[in-house]
């Protein structure tokens, strides 16, 4: 593990954090303290929420490079352990939600959204892979015969 990356890891969950906890101040300035208007309050989570999005998938990126920095099993390995740990974290998130109700909503379901972006980049370039693997060994068994 380099130290860089150890690093942007504990940064990336200070940011999270960080994020999480002024989007429950702003709830509260608005809801409660009626302290700012909707409009103010939409710009706001949805500034937030883009941020705390970007976040996310620097977190993952970031873990998944780490985790695969020592080993030569090659990009195909790689997206699979990144395709598992996003798994992970779903059912994380899903349970801090609906469980222990650690999230609110929109945090909830923006951060299902980009972990399910992620998982669908991984899932077609995991197909593009094994489509290519396929070809090579099909013009491989045409080159022998022609």
């Amino acid at each position: 593990m380099t130290k860089e990356g150890i690093i942007k890891i504990i940064e990336s969950g200070e940011k999270e954090v960080l994020l999480l906890q002024l989007m429950r101040v702003i709830q509260r300035d608005c809801f409660e303290g009626n302290k700012m208007s909707m409009e103010e309050y939409e710009e706001a989570m949805i500034q937030y929420e883009s941020r705390l999005s970007k976040v996310i998938q620097e977190k993952i990126k970031t873990e998944t490079q780490i985790a695969n920095i020592n080993k030569l099993s090659g990009k195909k390995s790689a997206l699979k352990q990144e395709k598992d740990r996003l798994i992970i974290l779903v059912k994380q998130t899903q349970d801090d939600y609906m469980n222990k109700g650690k999230l609110d909503t929109r945090v909830y379901e923006n951060m299902l959204r980009t972990y399910a972006t992620r998982l669908s980049k991984i899932q077609e370039e995991l197909v593009y892979m094994e489509a290519e693997e396929e070809l090579k060994k099909v013009t491989g068994f045409w080159r022998k015969w022609f």
